[in-house]
């Protein structure tokens, strides 16, 4: 008896903004420790997806968090001495 075909699964293309990462991978590229990242995503201050109890953060979002932390610095706050 023959088998019927395989199906093939369908790998989902993300746009680059749109790639998912590990709270290590996106720790890295903000260049902060994966426990202060997963505390600024409990806060809510960056948004996080879960895949059953991992957390997938947005390559755009860790960015989008560095672009703002990047003015605040430039904003001119007084540097405590």
């Amino acid at each position: 008896m023959a088998r019927p075909p395989r199906r093939r699964r369908r790998r989902r293309r993300r746009r680059r903004g749109q790639e998912l990462l590990t709270t290590s991978q996106a720790a890295a590229l903000a260049g902060i420790s994966h426990t202060h990242l997963r505390n600024l995503t409990s806060e809510g201050v960056i948004p996080v997806q879960y895949r059953g109890s991992h957390r997938r953060i947005r390559r755009s979002d860790v960015q989008t968090w560095l672009a703002g932390r990047q003015r605040d610095d430039a904003g001119g706050a007084p540097a405590a001495d």
